[in-house]
């Protein structure tokens, strides 16, 4: 057949493009028949030259792969590709170098070959070529305590890799050839390592190194030391102190160049416990570094040096009444890394056994009265107050008025007593006292105590008008009971003498006396009110006879009243006064004199001043800006002034013929830092809010509380009676009613908010606070009890901020330094008993400075006058001071001060001064002696 577009045979023969009849035309021809001869492909691998069995050799070919030399029987030719797809068995990761025998392409680079077998041609022979590895090399070298460095080569590495161990490093090396290194890091001190060069899994060589044996330190500790007091004469016992803090510090004796950062560590434990309990960490070792030529070479120059000292840790300081031991431990490493080299020598621990002693309670005895039944003007009046001794350096003694909730705080105390005097009859105080141990170190307060002071004995005072009246004519004068003290009692006036010029006897009643008779008869006649009840006043008839002898005739005048005590016993109130009564003859009225003062002139503003006036001849004296009620001599207060004020005396004779008239200013001066208006008074008792006095029956009573804010003496630093900034304020609670246990919560200015007290079974609570800057301070406390924990007061959070609003205080500059000059009594006396020669000493008066501003300067006394002239005779005025000079620490002590004349003079009123004098400042204060005469009455029994 011959067809055409067939593929050529083998003997040329082409036959038809299309399957169409006319593509194939047939003949019948004859042609020879021959035999296909058998076809043959040898494959062959080497390694580096040499026959290598097993050469993984892949073909396209069927029958072609995994085979070196097979037989191929095919009937044309053989056409086949052949692949290097790995390395011939046993030699992993070889490098494969390229083929002979291929056809096309003939390249070391390519990994496959082209073959072609024609039919009975010769065999072919295809040989796939590889290289082994050669020049590996692995070395190791030592860098640090935790580093080491590789050095590595190799030649025809197709996988190479490093590893320690059996671990492949993190690290990528480059085919097929290189010389680098190779620093492997973090690790353990003193430790061997092995390390190989891997290609693939096929070891190509292999080092072993060790890190660095790590410098370590020796380290000591010294003992800590408490940052409590030590207690003189020991050595070991301290106060305790609720801030209690230790330090300490540690030494390196050992190797200088230790590396390492250590944290040294603190702690406790009682004596008798076993377990140390870790209080803090201390500053370490801290010399570290990452390089080994950086460490400094051990030698003793750089050996044993401080390691860096150690913070002040905070330990229960407050622990007191035990034995504890404290420690310092020096081989506390950050990371166990790194250890103390002889963490067994005992030296890395040192400790000291301390005893911290608990502040005593003193036990406080209940206040006993100074005097029994009731409590006098003048005397003996206070509290006594006593307690058990702790061995305290001092004691400070808590005061509270309950009645005006006022406290006071008396420090330096020495003894286990202390007499508290000038209190309020029938008022209860509260105490409680505290010992202070060393320098400043305050122990618990006691329980609270209370006691009453007696209620106040019944005193006045009796004080006669002097008169003037013509001869032959009468007159009224007054005599005058003013209620000084105590309840108001009857007191009956007498009359128990009269002194004529001419020293005629006296006759007549207790009502009514008269001396001479006839036409020369002078009779004083009490002709109202008698008896009455303080502050009472009752008129006296003076009468006169044309031939009564002229001059002066002095009357005396008995006060009686009777007082009924506790026990049921009378107590007799006796004061005896005396006036005089001047007569002239018709057309020779005598001149009226008189005198007015003030002590002191000057006050700082909400202070009070005393008016004093005297005068002789006069009927009557009135005064402006204060009230006489008509008296020709008295004293009266001004009351709290806040502006200056003049006040003006005027007197006259019974005729109002003669007048006399005085004035004396008083000058108000403003503390720095108060408000337009001012403040009330520092100290001064809060708003009348006392705890009720009657509680309901059958339950608990409601509960009640006041607080306020006062500056205490002792913490008026610079006495100038004003709370300036630094200076110790005391809040006080004061609570009734309700059920105990008490708690106090308190809100306010500054650091008093947030202060807070529980439990509490006395009823009170005080808070000590120091403020820093000045103006308003404000606080209110909210209290709970144990029965009703809803009451409070007052009823809800808004109104409680206001609680105590007002009982605040100012808090103000501090003052300019000055002082005044006070005197109490304000009037003594000089009793002449007839036939009596030489006047006595008066009684005595207490002449006290008052600080203003932190005033501290020495004071001089002197008093004034030296003469007095009355009715033509003059006595000598010799002054008799306990201490002329006083020093700040006895301002309030102050000096006694009386008077003595070198002979009588006539009954009456002198004024007297008392000056003290400091530096340009000079101060006064106003006493009046009075001489009287006293005559004893009898009564037939």
């Amino acid at each position: 057949d011959f067809c055409a577009d067939r593929p050529p045979l083998y003997d040329g023969i082409v036959t038809n493009e299309k399957s169409e009849t006319n593509n194939c035309a047939s003949t019948n021809v004859s042609v020879p028949i021959s035999i296909i001869k058998e076809q043959k492909l040898i494959v062959r691998s080497t390694l580096n030259g040499a026959d290598t069995p097993g050469a993984v050799i892949s073909g396209s070919q069927s029958g072609t792969g995994g085979t070196t030399s097979y037989t191929a029987s095919k009937t044309e030719k053989i056409d086949t590709t052949l692949s290097v797809t790995a390395p011939p068995p046993g030699i992993d990761a070889v490098l494969f170098a390229g083929w002979e025998g291929c056809d096309t392409p003939k390249s070391p680079v390519n990994t496959s070959c082209t073959v072609s077998v024609g039919v009975g041609t010769s065999p072919k022979t295809v040989t796939a070529t590889y290289q082994s590895v050669t020049g590996a090399s692995l070395s190791c070298a030592i860098l640090s305590h935790s580093s080491v460095r590789l050095d590595y080569s190799y030649t025809n590495a197709q996988l190479p890799a490093l590893y320690r161990g059996s671990t492949k490093l993190s690290t990528t090396l480059t085919a097929p050839s290189s010389t680098s290194s190779y620093t492997d890091t973090g690790l353990v001190p003193e430790t061997s390592y092995s390390y190989s060069l891997k290609n693939g899994t096929a070891t190509l060589a292999t080092a072993t190194c060790a890190t660095l044996v790590e410098p370590k330190p020796d380290l000591t500790a010294n003992a800590p030391t408490p940052s409590l007091e030590l207690i003189p004469g020991t050595t070991n016992e301290y106060y305790a102190n609720e801030n209690g803090t230790l330090s300490g510090s540690v030494n390196n004796i050992g190797n200088a160049s230790a590396l390492g950062t250590f944290q040294n560590e603190y702690s406790y434990k009682l004596s008798t416990g076993v377990d140390w309990n870790k209080i803090g960490d201390a500053k370490g070792l801290t010399d570290s570094t990452s390089a080994l030529l950086a460490f400094p070479p051990s030698t003793s120059a750089n050996t044993n040096r401080t390691v860096t000292l150690s913070d002040a840790t905070a330990f229960p300081g407050s622990i007191a009444g035990v034995s504890m031991d404290i420690r310092l431990c020096a081989n506390r490493p950050i990371s166990t890394t790194f250890t103390e080299s002889n963490s067994s020598d005992g030296s890395n621990c040192a400790q000291k056994t301390i005893i911290v002693k608990k502040l005593p309670t003193p036990v406080l005895n209940t206040p006993t009265p100074l005097v029994a039944e009731c409590t006098p003007r003048i005397g003996g009046n206070g509290l006594s107050v006593s307690w058990s001794s702790v061995s305290a350096t001092s004691y400070k003694l808590y005061a509270t008025n309950t009645q005006t909730v006022q406290s006071r705080t008396i420090s330096g105390i020495t003894g286990t007593s202390y007499t508290d005097s000038n209190l309020t009859p029938g008022v209860e105080y509260l105490y409680r006292v505290s010992g202070v141990f060393g320098s400043d170190k305050e122990g618990p307060l006691s329980e609270a105590k209370r006691a009453t002071v007696p209620a106040a004995c019944f005193d006045y005072d009796l004080s006669a008008n002097n008169a003037t009246v013509e001869q032959g004519k009468s007159v009224i004068t007054t005599a005058t009971r003013t209620l000084l003290w105590g309840a108001t009692r009857q007191v009956t006036l007498s009359i128990i003498s009269i002194t004529a010029p001419d020293n005629s006897s006296a006759s007549g009643s207790a009502d009514n006396l008269s001396i001479g008779s006839g036409s020369n008869k002078f009779t004083a006649t009490i002709t109202s009110a008698n008896p009455a009840s303080p502050t009472a006043t009752s008129n006296i008839k003076i009468e006169t006879s044309s031939k009564t002898p002229l001059g002066s005739f002095v009357i005396g005048v008995r006060g009686k009243g009777t007082e009924t005590l506790v026990d049921g016993t009378e107590r007799d109130v006796v004061r005896d006064t005396q006036f005089s009564v001047s007569v002239y003859a018709k057309g020779d009225e005598p001149d009226v004199a008189c005198s007015l003062a003030a002590s002191p002139t000057s006050v700082s503003s909400g202070s009070a001043s005393t008016i004093t006036w005297s005068s002789q001849n006069a009927a009557v004296c009135t005064g402006t800006n204060f009230t006489t009620g008509n008296a020709t001599n008295g004293n009266v207060s001004t009351g709290a002034l806040s502006a200056d004020k003049i006040y003006s005396l005027s007197c006259r004779n019974a005729n109002s013929t003669k007048t006399c008239s005085q004035n004396v200013t008083v000058t108000v001066t403003q503390p720095g830092g108060n408000p337009p208006g001012g403040s009330p008074p520092t100290g001064s008792p809060p708003p009348s809010n006392p705890p009720p006095q009657n509680q309901p029956q059958g339950g608990p009573a409601t509960l009640n509380a006041v607080c306020f804010a006062t500056l205490q003496d002792p913490d008026d630093t610079n006495g100038d009676n004003i709370a300036n900034p630094n200076e110790t304020v005391t809040w006080t609670a004061i609570t009734s009613g309700g059920t105990p246990n008490f708690n106090y919560d308190w809100f306010g200015s500054d650091s008093l908010n947030g202060k807070k007290k529980t439990n509490d079974s006395t009823g009170s609570d005080v808070q000590r606070v120091v403020y820093q800057s000045v103006g308003r301070k404000t606080g209110a406390v909210r209290v709970t009890d144990s029965g009703s924990p809803q009451q409070r007061i007052p009823a809800d959070t808004s109104q409680q901020s206001q609680a105590c609003e007002g009982t605040g205080i100012e808090v103000q500059n501090p003052a300019p330094a000055d002082f005044s000059l006070n005197a109490t009594p304000s009037t003594i006396y000089i009793e002449r008993f007839r036939g009596g020669e030489t006047p006595p000493p008066s009684s005595q008066a207490k002449v006290t400075v008052t600080p203003q501003g932190g005033f501290e300067n020495t004071v001089s006394l002197i008093a004034k006058p030296d003469k007095i002239t009355k009715d033509k005779k003059t006595a000598t005025v010799t002054f008799i001071f306990g201490d002329d000079t006083l020093l700040s620490g006895e301002f309030s002590r102050g000096s006694a001060f009386s008077a003595k004349l070198s002979e009588w003079l006539p009954d009456g009123n002198y004024p007297l001064t008392v000056t003290g004098t400091s530096g340009g400042k000079k101060r006064t204060a106003e006493v009046l002696l009075q001489v009287v005469t006293v005559r004893p009455t009898f009564k037939e029994f």
